[in-house]
């Protein structure tokens, strides 16, 4: 498949969490490096923490 990351302003983020559990969720506010490292977890160029 296609790797891919939520980026969510929302705070309440459990619903995608319960639907997409293996999806990489970074929420606002983010830095470029947490955008960064989420999209290079979901690449597999990186272990999550």
């Amino acid at each position: 498949g296609v790797p891919f990351v939520f980026a969510s302003g929302y705070s309440d983020s459990d619903e995608l969490k319960g639907s997409f559990p293996d999806i990489r969720l970074v929420t606002k506010p983010y830095s470029g490096d947490d955008l960064i490292e989420a999209v290079a977890i979901a690449c597999g160029r990186a272990k999550a923490a």
